[in-house]
């Protein structure tokens, strides 16, 4: 009987223990997410990384700068040789830039999961995009369709899809320098 009473008493002992540990392990409302209400890598992998800017802050100051010392204001976008209006249509944004001439400088950015991404990717290789290593690592170069016009091109970094009419405009996407 005494070794029943002794393990009894462990017994009771344990589960009292544990009984007091479970309810101190239940989470307490705060002001900050705890591990545990905070969004699992999986959730967080599948969402866009980054907030889309607006037209006239997307850029690095530069390019404002040299888009008014050469006469190009900011309008609407009405379409291009590459249309990217999928690109607004989804929450992004398209911009233009033009002046009096022919000179026109578009930029879209869209966020896009990697799953989106890998399916736009197949879309660009399908029509005829080459993957580049200038003018930075994952350019996708638009096909050549027309020899009075420089080529753009996509590419995708930390979560977004960034579309420029032509290659140098990625030296002034925060995003895309130094890559």
């Amino acid at each position: 009987m005494r070794s029943f009473v002794r393990t009894g008493s462990v017994l009771l002992l344990a589960f009292a223990l544990t009984r007091c540990a479970a309810e101190q392990a239940e989470p307490i409302a705060s002001d900050a997410p705890t591990a545990s209400q905070a969004p699992s890598a999986a959730a967080e992998a599948a969402e866009p990384v980054a907030e889309t800017p607006e037209c006239a802050t997307a850029l690095a100051a530069a390019a404002y700068s040299d888009f008014e010392s050469s006469g190009l204001e900011l309008r609407e976008y009405q379409g291009w040789r590459t249309d990217i209006q999928f690109m607004a249509d989804d929450g992004g944004i398209t911009c233009t830039w033009q002046g009096q001439g022919d000179v026109v400088v578009i930029f879209g950015q869209l966020a896009l999961t990697a799953a989106e991404w890998e399916s736009r990717k197949a879309e660009l290789n399908a029509t005829g995009y080459l993957k580049e290593a200038t003018p930075g690592e994952g350019y996708f170069n638009e096909p050549d369709t027309d020899p009075n016009y420089v080529d753009g091109g996509f590419v995708y970094r930390d979560g977004n899809l960034f579309y420029v009419s032509y290659p140098a405009l990625t030296q002034w996407v925060p995003a895309l320098v130094g890559t």
